[in-house]
């Protein structure tokens, strides 16, 4: 087309750079795309994104609009800023790839189709030392980690349900890479777990993910049950090192007879039967997000699945490198 034409002897219509040269394992790396159209842009660029082994991008924000003068002509930019996640360890490449997008030749002539293709971008990925080689690292600015329960330990009888919700809010990472909570409970405990609560929040220039579990005991018999503690772990790259944050698990005593009554059993079994659908929305939803790109399988396989088995897809679309439960363990 005429752009096209334009744009190969004078300048080239997509400019490709890396934010950074080397990034810790997990943490955000930055890459900017800017587009070059000698009239207004029209319409959504398009990226033809690569698919790389345990590595995902996302969209930043909105593309900035401005100009700059090449060869002394000034052309409209349009700045586009993509993040790549990754857990894979030392050089990461991303391959050259194509963009498409309208622009015009001049304010008043119809938009052109324009397709330009990225430069290959390299940059090193460095594991955290003391960090667990079969964990998902997450790497964040700052975390914090809280925790709930409901309600509060008082008296219960076999039959009772205690609700046990953590909310971790982190800076530096997506909602997408915080790993579930680890599932365990002794005998004579069933466990379940609700969809979880992902998020990710931006306002003026600073950007919050959230991530909040809530799983549920169920106590079938008379007794005393020690929940267990679970252990949060992370990277902070400001300070480079290891954290942690413990959450102390409870003893709980039950007492009484056996409930016969299903009604006694109905806020968890209501939270297993509705899981699977809300997991299945929760893998729609990012699927919009990550065009697809990684939840096609995990969509497949959890329209059959157990509860247990459903949760463990949906991790597993997100955490790859990681068994479920990484990131945070029980004792």
């Amino acid at each position: 087309n005429a752009i096209a034409a334009q744009t190969a002897g004078a300048f080239e219509p997509v400019r490709s750079e890396v934010g950074k040269q080397t990034a810790w394992t997990g943490e955000p790396v930055p890459i900017v795309i800017t587009l070059f159209s000698p009239g207004p842009f029209s319409g959504t660029a398009a990226f033809e994104l690569p698919e790389l082994p345990n590595t995902f991008f996302l969209r930043s924000g909105s593309p900035i609009v401005g100009s700059e003068e090449i060869e002394g002509e000034t052309l409209f930019t349009q700045r586009h800023e993509l993040t790549v996640y990754t857990q894979t360890v030392g050089e990461v490449v991303i391959p050259p790839f194509r963009v498409r997008f309208n622009g015009k030749k001049d304010f008043v002539s119809q938009p052109e189709s324009v397709e330009g293709e990225t430069v290959e971008l390299r940059f090193e990925s460095n594991h955290p030392p003391g960090s667990p080689s079969d964990q998902i690292v997450l790497a964040v600015k700052s975390m914090d980690v809280r925790e709930t329960w409901s309600p509060d330990v008082g008296k219960m009888k076999p039959g009772d349900v205690l609700s046990r919700s953590v909310r971790r809010n982190a800076t530096g990472t997506t909602a997408m890479l915080i790993p579930p909570i680890p599932m365990e409970a002794p005998e004579g405990v069933r466990i379940y777990r609700s969809a979880p609560t992902v998020e990710d929040r931006s306002e003026r220039g600073s950007s919050l993910a959230t991530r909040i579990d809530t799983i549920k005991y169920q106590f079938e018999r008379p007794g005393t049950f020690q929940l267990p503690e679970m252990t949060m772990t992370w990277w902070d790259v400001g300070d480079q090192e290891i954290k942690q944050k413990v959450l102390d698990g409870r003893s709980v005593s039950i007492s009484g007879t056996v409930a016969s009554s299903e009604a006694s059993q109905s806020e968890a079994d209501d939270a297993g039967r509705q899981l699977i659908w809300q997991v299945l929305a929760l893998i729609a939803v990012v699927a919009v997000v990550l065009g697809g790109r990684f939840t096609v399988r995990a969509w497949k396989t959890a329209r059959a699945a157990t509860p247990q088995a459903t949760e463990r897809a949906a991790a597993a679309t997100f955490h790859r490198c990681a068994p479920p439960g990484a990131g945070g363990s029980a004792r």
